[in-house]
């Protein structure tokens, strides 16, 4: 009877040409089925034991398979831990344990549950790095409220669960957050984690690693953030509508300033407006706005931008122009002023007339100088007027009651756009 080995081993002999494929899968299965095996009780036994001042303080361990549940529980383990490349077949528990050196898991397979903390008992305590770089976590994984004092680190990780929400709730990591080249099938929560830097991306080029629509960041707080543009707006559309949140916005926002972008904040400031209306008006969002909420943010966006778009204020301003200049185009439109010299006292009012050879571009100007004048605030201090361009030669008011109603409304419009554009400039309005 020939043996796996046997069989492969012929295979790999047949020709250059042929079965290339299946010999590599028949090589990975051999590796795998002539992998040592250790048992998980052992290795806690070797991490917990007291050392001899002339032991070397590190457990190293390759390409094995881990039979038994490991279990460190309510463990302190003084050993830098290297585990790579080894299969864990049941599951691994560390609630509560303090692991005093680095712990490296890279490269290893976790079959089943990997619990570094979850609701009911957590704090795993990691005084150095944790690194699972290229790790698979098959089943469910959960980190709730572990505290890394140094780095954390994901980077090509594969959390394969589609069903199971990973958990890094409460995560505090004192240097770098790591998910670059990463991969979640399932959702992932880092509901208030904290980390100093967080990392989704290396280069421009590189793949987000969450799923949209089943990612948890409220509350979530970072220094620096370690990606592109793109994939900063990805991270936060990627939110899952029952757990959106606003917060993320700002700290990428802040993030921007402090780098100098304020551009970039401004941007972030307006997407956080829109995508908390988008939310509101989800049937699935948490956001709940009533009716008049809604009709003054809808508003407040396509009127002056939020308050970090002036552009749409600016357009605002020449409508109201244009519209006083057609407003007050009829001839019968307006009256003279009366004047307060004694030539204009001698004379009298007279009703305002357009002559016939009165030129079209002449009255288009002063018909748009008129509306200027109007719309511009004007303010008497210490005998000066100020705000009054008297530059219209139409030195006339309103004639009748429907011209008089549109020019109160006319200027106090002026005043709200002045208003507007001074919390706009002070930045006020974005915190509206």
């Amino acid at each position: 009877m020939l043996t796996l080995a046997t069989f492969g081993f012929s295979i790999a002999h047949a020709g250059p040409h042929s079965y290339t494929g299946v010999k590599t899968d028949l090589s990975d299965t051999h590796k795998a089925a002539t992998r040592k095996v250790v048992r998980a009780k052992d290795i806690v036994a070797e991490l917990t034991r007291d050392r001899q001042q002339t032991d070397e303080p590190v457990y190293t361990l390759r390409d094995a398979q881990i039979s038994g549940k490991l279990d460190l529980k309510h463990r302190v383990v003084n050993v830098a831990v290297y585990i790579l490349s080894c299969e864990f077949c049941d599951e691994v528990d560390l609630r509560y344990c303090e692991f005093t050196q680095t712990v490296n898991f890279a490269r290893c397979h976790f079959h089943k549950c990997f619990n570094s903390g979850d609701e009911l008992e957590s704090h795993t305590v990691y005084r150095k790095d944790l690194i699972c770089d290229e790790t698979v976590f098959g089943e469910a994984g959960s980190f709730n409220g572990a505290q890394v004092e140094g780095s954390a680190h994901f980077s090509k990780a594969s959390f394969q669960n589609e069903k199971h929400c990973i958990d890094f709730r409460n995560v505090i990591v004192g240097k770098d957050l790591k998910f670059d080249g990463a991969t979640f099938s399932g959702g992932v929560s880092l509901n208030g984690a904290t980390t100093k830097q967080f990392v989704i991306g290396e280069s421009p080029n590189d793949h987000f690693p969450f799923r949209v629509g089943r990612v948890d960041i409220r509350s979530f707080t970072f220094e620096k953030f370690v990606g592109s543009k793109h994939q900063a707006v990805t991270l936060l559309k990627a939110q899952a509508p029952e757990a959106f949140s606003a917060f993320p916005y700002v700290q990428l926002e802040q993030y921007y300033r402090d780098l100098g972008d304020e551009d970039e904040a401004r941007q972030m400031y307006y997407r956080a407006r829109v995508d908390l209306r988008r939310n509101a008006k989800a049937p699935s969002g948490v956001t709940e706005w009533p009716y008049s909420r809604r009709m003054a943010d809808w508003c407040l966006r396509w009127f002056i931008g939020y308050g970090v778009r002036p552009s749409r204020l600016l357009a605002l301003f020449f409508a109201f122009i244009i519209m006083g200049t057609l407003v007050f185009w009829p001839d019968k439109s307006l009256v003279l002023v009366h004047e307060t010299s004694a030539e204009a006292q001698s004379t009298g009012p007279d009703v305002y007339r357009e002559p016939l050879s009165y030129p079209f571009g002449a009255k288009l100007t002063d018909r748009l100088l008129y509306s200027l004048d109007l719309f511009v605030p004007t303010a008497n201090v210490l005998g000066l007027t100020v705000g009054d361009f008297g530059v219209s030669s139409v030195r006339a008011a309103p004639n009748g009651s429907l011209y008089q109603t549109y020019a109160i409304c006319h200027q106090t419009a002026g005043y709200v756009f002045i208003a507007l554009f001074l919390l706009i400039y002070t930045g006020a309005l974005r915190r509206f």
